[in-house]
């Protein structure tokens, strides 16, 4: 076979073995996801034909009208949370190509926007029973 006497690829092979054994962490609450839907879930891999810049904006939408507490009573009365976030995202393939034939690299920086309010009649740190409102960039990633 092709990989038998090339120890690189051999490597590899463990590599990508050992990952797909793996299992993955599960950190939110009933093992949910905090990813937003929509956030590269459709042809993740997908990049523009190279060379090429591709231009995508990503926006979710979240509220909700209460907080539970361990009893299942409201936590924090008059609690309403509203949360908005458009992520924009730069792509860009390189026109040169890699092994195997075909295989182009790229690269996308994603810079989100978001805007959250809270709004409660109890007490918070930030505010005396009142909306707190944080307008703001988020995490700018570059892959």
């Amino acid at each position: 076979m092709f990989w038998q006497n090339d120890p690189l690829r051999r490597a590899l092979g463990a590599c990508a073995l050992l990952s797909s054994l793996a299992a993955g962490a599960h950190a939110t609450e009933g093992g949910g996801t905090a990813y937003p839907l929509g956030v590269a879930t459709v042809n993740p891999g997908l990049e523009p034909s190279p060379p090429g810049f591709t231009f995508l904006n990503y926006n979710t939408f979240y509220t909700a009208s209460h907080t539970r507490n361990s009893r299942g009573g409201d936590a924090l009365p008059g609690f309403h949370v509203s949360v908005a976030v458009s992520s924009y995202r730069l792509d860009y393939t390189l026109p040169e190509g890699v092994m195997p034939p075909g295989w182009h690299l790229g690269a996308f920086v994603v810079q989100p926007i978001f805007n959250q309010e809270l709004y409660t009649r109890a007490p918070t740190p930030r505010a005396q029973g009142r909306k707190v409102a944080i307008f703001g960039l988020g995490d700018l990633t570059v892959t």
